[in-house]
Parts: C-alpha cells; sequence; structure tokens
C-alpha cells in the first residue's frame, strides 16, 4: 500500500512539474552570499530551466556602488548555464551581482545575491530562524516567486 502512494506522489509531481515550470536560479558561483579567498574570473549562475539572456543580463558593483567591468553575458550547457566573465582585477571586498533572465515559458525572472572576496560578508543577512524548518528566503523575483530552498537543502551556500 505504501508503494501505490509513493507512486502517487511521484506521478502527480511528474504530470504538475511542466505545468508550473518557470526560470528560477539553482545555484551561483561564486556562492549565494559566499567569501572565496581570491577573486573569480567569472560569475556562474545555474537556472533549472533553459533561459535567454542579453549582453547586459548579468552586472556586478563594487561595495560602494561602481559597476566592475564584466564580458557580455553567454549561456551554455543547453542554456542553463550563464556566465558572465569579469574583465578587472577585484580588490578585496563585498560585491554585488544582479541578473535577468527570460526562461523557454516567455517568463522573465531576476535577482540579486552578493559574495565576498578575501573577507567575510557581514551584516543585512537574515538571523537564523529558530524553526526546525526555516522559511525560505527570496533568490529570485518575477513571476511565481521562487526560494533558494535547494541551496538551503544541498547547503551550497554560507
Amino acid at each position: 500500500m505504501a508503494l501505490v502512494g509513493l507512486f502517487a506522489c511521484v506521478a502527480t509531481l511528474a504530470v504538475a512539474a511542466p505545468a508550473s515550470a518557470h526560470p528560477f536560479l539553482l545555484f551561483t558561483d561564486p556562492a549565494l552570499d559566499g567569501a572565496v579567498p581570491d577573486a573569480p574570473d567569472s560569475v556562474t549562475l545555474v537556472f533549472n530551466e533553459p533561459v535567454t539572456v542579453n549582453a547586459r543580463s548579468v552586472t556586478v558593483t563594487d561595495s560602494t556602488g561602481n559597476r566592475v567591468r564584466v564580458a557580455p553575458a553567454q549561456t551554455t550547457r543547453g542554456d542553463t548555464v550563464v556566465t558572465a566573465a569579469v574583465t578587472e582585477s577585484l580588490k578585496p571586498g563585498v560585491y554585488q551581482v544582479r541578473w535577468e533572465a527570460t526562461g523557454v515559458d516567455g517568463h522573465g525572472t531576476d535577482g540579486e545575491f552578493r559574495f565576498a572576496v578575501g573577507t567575510v560578508i557581514t551584516g543585512a543577512s537574515p538571523a537564523p530562524s529558530a524553526q526546525a524548518c526555516p522559511v525560505p528566503e527570496p533568490v529570485s523575483r518575477g513571476p511565481g516567486r521562487h526560494f533558494r530552498v535547494i541551496t538551503q537543502l544541498v547547503g551550497t551556500h554560507r
């Protein structure tokens, strides 16, 4: 009987997933709110489905709001990975990445995250929740708000 229930759950998810598919961000490199010892050569975003981007789909700014030079964003791996090469040397500090993309279903999504080079990010991060299952934090904006649950579950940030 438990096997029948499990099959029903899997079948329901398999049928429902395509109907509610929108692009959302799965992973970033550098990691969301992460710190790296050396400046990255690029910023990479991994999405759950193919996306289209334009030359300015990924922007990076330093802690004072000055724009960092990055090459035009490009997609690879079936258009699910977006990469923008960082074309200038990043000094130690905190950087903000803003991104936007459009999914194959026409729905746009955008968001932002920060990372640190040679330092640790402090301040403005939400305090850990006392709940057994923390409330997910938004990682992208757009139709059908999506959450960073995936990155929380697999432990790729912090």
